[in-house]
């Protein structure tokens, strides 16, 4: 439902872009003549493509967000002068486009920030405050999260209207009464021992129509991650035998053309760094690291130092916020994401990808195997300069940490695609300009 209602979104926003710029030829010259159109509407089309990447990186097309009164403004109003930035280089930095439209998109940006806004207002308020009433069944974290998550966010269409939170098996004569006095449409279910007895009661009293769904599908649908004391041998047999290898093989080239010209667009860059990294701490400009690759292989990672020498003096630690053994000039590479610009080496080589699992060290893969199950699972694939864990969780600095980012590293491993990691992209630009790495 919450992808239907994004792309509902989404072709609302194609309407009025296009909308907006008839509006704004009107405006400027009383009357669109075929050779406005024809001059306008290619170029327009292309920059458009800018403005809807723009609106996913603020979160714009996020369905939870849309109740968020003057945020919901703020964040347009950045979309829309971010957007605006981009589509006046994108006109000087093609010749072909023939027009450079400063005035018209001016003007254009106006007339689509207020569209954007009454149609987000429409939106909410008549597409998104319909709601299903939901039951919860059996107490665990999954339920919990689950909990919390429709709490803070009913405009993704459920409303939590009785958790059952009890840990025996609820008589069928209670689970009848609570669905007719709280007019139950939805149940999501974490059931203990003895689920299929729950199940039964619930498939023989519930009447046609209700949705019925189990918790660890319903945080993968939700909030994007598998729960690891979940998964059992037929989930990661179903995984396993996946067919990726179509995407796996075209990856690859794609991977290594942009990591290409990124290295020689990017080589002044490299040289300024290196400079500042020299003149403001010892050691070398280069820092060097094993991690662990895809099928359990080690290979060096490549990152622009940003600790003091003798950083691991005491042994492997992991990196914390605000650690006192970065420097200076590590401090700014590590808010802007530029340590990680030497990793395009480790891409070229085959050792990474733009988008995969955070490659860990071998020192902490060895105890992290024994403590967590099925941990060894996520060097299935190739690892990544970014991830769906790193755009989502925090620093790892624990054993806890580790665990959550392991199960949003497994809905990476389960639902890796080109669009998959082409919003991760997205959201980790969306990152770096709104706080430090991860």
């Amino acid at each position: 439902m919450n992808k239907i209602k994004q792309v509902l979104l989404l072709a609302g926003d194609i309407v009025g872009l296009y909308l907006s710029l008839a509006l704004t030829l009107l405006v400027r010259y009383g009357k669109i003549t075929p050779q406005l159109k024809e001059a306008h509407l290619w170029p327009f089309s292309v920059a458009f493509l800018f403005w809807i990447a723009v609106f996913y990186i603020v979160g714009l097309y996020e369905i939870r967000f849309l109740k968020r009164g003057y945020l919901l403004v703020e964040n347009l109003a950045a979309g829309v002068l971010t957007s605006l930035v981009a589509s006046l280089a994108l006109f000087y930095l093609v010749p072909s486009f023939v027009i450079s439209p400063k005035r018209n998109l001016v003007i254009f940006s106006f007339f689509f920030f207020i569209f954007s806004l009454l149609w987000r207002w429409f939106f909410e308020k008549n597409l998104v405050t319909h709601q299903k009433n939901l039951l919860l069944v059996g107490q665990s974290q999954e339920n919990n999260e689950l909990a919390d998550y429709f709490k803070k966010y009913p405009q993704v269409g459920y409303r939590l209207a009785f958790y059952l939170r009890e840990k025996k098996l609820p008589s069928s004569e209670k689970i009848r009464e609570i669905i007719n006095q709280y007019q139950i449409q939805a149940i999501i279910i974490a059931p203990p021992k003895g689920g299929r007895k729950i199940l039964r009661i619930l498939l023989s009293q519930i009447s046609q129509g209700i949705e019925i769904e189990d918790s660890l599908s319903a945080c993968e649908k939700f909030l994007f991650k598998i729960p690891l004391e979940k998964i059992e041998e037929l989930w990661l047999a179903s995984i396993l035998s996946q067919d990726k290898s179509a995407y796996e093989a075209t990856k690859r080239p794609l991977e290594f053309l942009a990591a290409f010209v990124l290295l020689v667009f990017l080589f002044p860059l490299f040289v300024l760094i290196a400079l500042a990294i020299k003149l403001d701490s010892k050691g070398p400009v280069i820092y060097q690291q094993k991690r662990v690759g895809k099928n359990n292989q080690i290979f060096t990672l490549y990152k622009f130092r940003t600790m003091i020498k003798e950083a691991e003096k005491f042994g492997p630690q992991w990196a914390k916020e605000n650690d006192p053994r970065i420097t200076r000039v590590g401090k700014i590479l590590r808010v802007s994401h530029l340590d990680e610009l030497p990793q395009l080496i480790n891409i070229l080589k085959g050792e990474l990808s733009f988008v995969g699992p955070r490659p860990e060290r071998p020192e902490f893969v060895e105890k992290l195997k024994e403590k967590i199950p099925y941990y060894q699972l996520r060097h299935l694939v190739k690892p990544g300069v970014t991830g769906w864990a790193q755009v989502n969780y925090r620093y790892a600095s624990s054993l806890k940490d580790t665990q959550e980012k392991l199960r949003y590293d497994f809905f990476y491993i389960k639902n890796r695609s080109f669009v998959l990691d082409f919003l991760i992209i997205l959201k980790t630009l969306k990152l770096i300009f709104s706080k430090p790495s991860s």
